[in-house]
């Protein structure tokens, strides 16, 4: 039989540009596609990832890259692929990496305060870390476990602390704790599919779902500000009793809407120079609404 491929049968995987990366194993820079990593029982668990400003870079420390090379290893790869994944950089060069831990928390030095991604050929597993203080080690649970050091009940508990510990600084280590799972019992446990980014994904009767049906009707005209205000607010108690959770997007757009509605004051006697009236209240749903649905808006 002829050494020829045939056409159906796909050549190797080559690394190219880091928008070929990006494309296949990212919805946003700082987001792996959540239908990649539901596949092929894919395990995802976000690990700290301090910045260094002072460096200049997003650290990865020489035991994340040494448990990195020795994930990897278990794949029964030779090599490592790396790129940054801004829109800036997508025609970058991929970086193709040795199985070496210094090479790769030098690339790491070399990309500076950005995101990037690094993974194996085959693209059967990814690690991305973010410059929003944490990253993401997907793939098998047997490469997971050796990426991150711990089993991966452990490991999703041990940021779940991590992030409640640093809850102060800003949400968004809390918001990626609830996104993956990661706390773990009680009412606020927010497996992967209750968490959403956009609002075609939310389910009609959800508490996101009430909240963004009340976000439609107050900038329709059919509901006024006094009855918007106490049905939202009931709509997102009942978001965070039911361990449902917005990400990206859609968690943007809520937290906008959040702080309307604590800025707006219905009495003109008690309204401040700083609080809105009906009419500034109706403007920011509009503008919340416009960032989920701009075609629609």
């Amino acid at each position: 039989m002829s050494g020829r491929r045939r056409r159906h049968e796909p050549g190797p995987l080559r690394p190219g540009i880091a928008k070929d990366l990006v494309r296949r194993l990212l919805s946003r820079p700082q987001e792996l596609q959540w239908d990649w990593l539901s596949g092929e029982g894919r395990e995802a668990v976000p690990f700290p990832a301090p910045v260094a400003q002072q460096a200049g870079a997003v650290l990865m420390d020489a035991r994340m890259a040494e448990r990195m090379v020795l994930a990897a290893l278990r794949l029964g790869v030779d090599h490592l692929l790396a790129c940054r994944t801004q829109p800036e950089y997508l025609n970058e060069p991929v970086v193709v990496l040795p199985q070496n831990p210094p090479a790769l928390a030098q690339q790491a030095a070399r990309y500076g305060l950005t995101d990037f991604l690094v993974v194996p050929p085959g693209f059967t597993a990814a690690l991305l870390v973010t410059t929003l203080g944490y990253g993401v080690a997907a793939g098998s649970p047997s490469f997971v476990e050796a990426a991150l050091g711990a089993d991966v009940d452990e490991a999703k508990r041990s940021f779940a602390e991590y992030a409640w510990g640093a809850r102060d600084v800003g949400p968004t280590l809390v918001e990626a704790a609830y996104a993956f799972g990661c706390v773990a019992s009680g009412p606020h446990h927010a497996p992967r599919w209750k968490a959403w980014s956009g609002a075609s994904e939310v389910p009609p009767g959800s508490g996101v779902g009430e909240q963004l049906s009340l976000m439609r009707q107050l900038a329709g005209g059919s509901i006024g500000a006094d009855q918007f205000v106490p049905a939202w607010l009931a709509a997102r108690d009942r978001e965070i009793g039911d361990g449902e959770h917005a990400v990206g997007p859609l968690a943007d757009a809520l937290r906008r809407v959040l702080y309307a509605v604590d800025d707006f004051v219905s009495a003109p006697v008690l309204r401040g120079p700083e609080d809105l009236n009906e009419a500034g209240l109706v403007e920011a749903i509009r503008a919340g609404l416009r960032i989920l649905m701009p075609a629609q808006s």
